[in-house]
């Protein structure tokens, strides 16, 4: 679920183009793919109702954006990804997202549809977070806090709780503690960090906002 770059941006969107249903969402700048009329349904709903969310974080989208679903598992074993390039989204169904799910993954304490809601919320928050200056390859960790930190937002409370109980996390942290190699490390303890730090008293919407402006920056490789 990490946002990639790579060359393989360019195969991930031919995988995940496939046939199916296609739909405009209410909002008019997001266009669904999904190998049903249901699931289309669904992502527009999560669209819909993230899109406010992500305006309170002052995360806007201008752009035209695709988000194509897909019902087979690919050989990158990615639940997401957005392209900067294409700006397109690409999502696992439900269906299939337990297949590229390790065995330990705390994602698996709740429920796939859940987790797919989630991951939506995930990757628009890259795609919006895109339009602003902070670019990917300076911003890698900035991005993804926000990503998760959001995604963790949009879950309940009781599943959010169950994969936080799963994973060795603090909820004291700083923002020193966001690092490249961490996010390396272990995606799922960089999440729920990011969402403890992020729920915090005085951060929120606010620290987004600061990330957003360049007034709050994460450590760098050189640091």
């Amino acid at each position: 679920m990490l946002l990639r770059t790579l060359s393989i941006a360019s195969i991930l969107t031919l995988a995940w183009s496939m046939p199916g249903v296609a739909a405009q969402c209410d909002n008019e700048i997001v266009r669904v793919f999904a190998p049903t009329s249901e699931l289309v349904s669904r992502v527009c709903t999560v669209v819909e109702r993230a899109e406010t969310r992500l305006e309170s974080c002052a995360l806007r989208q201008s752009r035209a954006l695709v988000i194509r679903v897909s019902d087979s598992p690919n050989q990158f074993e990615l639940m997401g990804h957005f392209g900067t390039k294409n700006n397109e989204i690409g999502l696992l169904s439900p269906n299939d997202l337990a297949a590229v799910l390790s065995s330990n993954s705390a994602y698996r304490e709740i429920d796939m549809e859940q987790l797919f809601d989630s991951i939506v919320v995930h990757e628009l928050a890259h795609a919006f977070f895109a339009n602003t200056p902070c670019g990917i390859e300076t911003c890698l960790a900035g991005h993804e806090y926000i990503s998760f930190a959001l995604q963790f937002w949009s879950l309940e409370e009781q599943s959010r709780e169950a994969i936080i109980s799963a994973l060795p996390t603090s909820s004291v942290v700083g923002i020193e503690w966001f690092t490249d190699e961490r996010l390396t490390e272990s995606p799922e303890v960089f999440a729920a960090n990011a969402w403890l730090h992020f729920s915090q008293p005085g951060f929120g919407c606010g620290f987004i906002k600061a990330i957003v402006a360049g007034d709050a920056v994460f450590p760098s490789e050189d640091e």
